[in-house]
Order: C-alpha cells, then structure tokens, then sequence
C-alpha cells in the first residue's frame, strides 16, 4: 500500500471511530488497531488468519453467511488451537447443494451481529487469507454493514487462489495455463496437501491454511521473501 493509500485509510478508519462512538466495544476495538504491517518485515513472521465460510449462495448482496471459521498460521505453522467456528442462526434457510447445511444444522447458532464481532475479535490485525478472499471477504463486510454501515474489513488480504497463479505462471502472466486448474481441490492435490471435510468452512480453512505454507515455502524460493513483497 502507498503512502497516499496509507494516509487515506487512516482518515477513513477515523472517521468509523467517530461514527462507532457507543457501538459494542469490539468493534471499536477492531477499528482502532493499527493494521500498520512493515512492508520490509519476513513473510513468515507475519500473523495470518486464514478463513472460509458458506452461505446461502454466491450474490454478495441478496446471499446471507451460514458457517464462518477461521485458523491462524504464524511463524510457518497452522495453531490449530487458535481458532474460531462460528454458525449462524437461520433456521429457516433450506440446505444448499453443495454444503448440504440444513436447518437443524443452523438452528441454535449465534446472530449473524454476534458471530461477525467474535470474529473481528479474533481477526484483530493479521493478514486476512482466503481462497477467492474477494467472496469471503465480500460476505464478511456486507455482514458488517448490516451491524453499522461504518463497519467494513481493514485488514490487508492475500488470496491463495492469485498467489498460486502468480507463482506458477508469474506476475503478468502471458503463457497459457495449459489447462492447470487453481480450484483448492486442484492446488491442495498438486501439492500433495491433504483434505478433510471439504465444503465445510472448518475444513476449507484448514486445507486453505496448508495450502497457504506450501505456498509461502515456494514465494520464498522465488524471492519472494517480505510481507510487502507477498501482498504486492
């Protein structure tokens, strides 16, 4: 991030404090937190919190979240006991083809304004991680607006899906990809990293949170070697 953009979120974050003054403490708690990684500090010294979550579909703006987790990995390892899983109470949302949640599974979860603040909670100001993070991220701040429309994602994000593109085919990549798929089956099968309870937010966040060491080991031996270089 710039200079410019670096002055512009810190008037941006202000301006949420100000407009955040008698909201729940964890809110303001997240906006006040620094979110000021050094550019020039090791990857791998960084705190990540990788994360997945299901939902109700794939419209940003009409879908609801059903499942949120999220696992840290610092200093080249996955803290399986730093973590969070967070279900959602819609009891009346019919199961979803392909995470097959059913209402019973959703019924007695938490609020959907209790379960986003237990998770700025623990998001606190890590590098944000997620397999299309566009989407997860998306549903996270449309879920955050719902509490206050002042509440958005400040923490800087690293999609696992572009990082291996980009390490595969390079930056601007001009060849073809010769049919390599970079779907999380296919990328966790190419690297040999192991699978359990896919289409489970607990599941694909841990998957995503192997995958992202495989990852992070192979920008190394490309150079890649500093936080700015990775979320450049």
């Amino acid at each position: 991030m710039g200079w410019w953009s670096e002055r512009r979120a810190r008037k941006a974050r202000a301006a949420a404090r100000a407009a955040l003054e008698g909201a729940d403490p964890r809110a303001l708690r997240y906006v006040e937190r620094p979110f000021a990684l050094d550019p020039r500090s090791p990857a791998e010294r960084a705190r990540f919190v990788v994360l997945d979550s299901e939902a109700t579909g794939l419209d940003l703006a009409a879908d609801r979240l059903l499942t949120v987790a999220a696992v840290a990995v610092v200093d080249g390892a996955v803290r399986v006991a730093d973590h969070v899983e967070l279900t959602i109470d819609r009891p009346t949302v019919g199961a979803a083809p392909i995470h097959g949640l059913l209402p019973r599974d959703l019924a007695g979860g938490t609020s959907e304004a209790e379960a986003m603040l237990g998770l700025l909670d623990h998001l606190e100001d890590a590098v944000l991680v997620a397999h299309h993070v566009a989407f997860d991220g998306g549903m996270i701040e449309a879920a955050l607006r719902r509490i206050h429309p002042a509440l958005r994602l400040w923490n800087p994000r690293l999609d696992t899906a572009a990082l291996a593109r980009r390490l595969e085919l390079g930056p601007l990549p001009v060849q073809p990809s010769r049919g390599a798929s970079f779907a999380l089956d296919a990328l966790c099968d190419r690297y040999g990293v192991p699978m359990s309870g896919r289409h489970t937010a607990a599941g694909d966040a841990l998957a995503t949170a192997c995958l992202l060491l495989v990852l992070l080991a192979r920008a190394r031996r490309q150079g890649i070697v500093t936080v700015g270089d990775l979320l450049r």
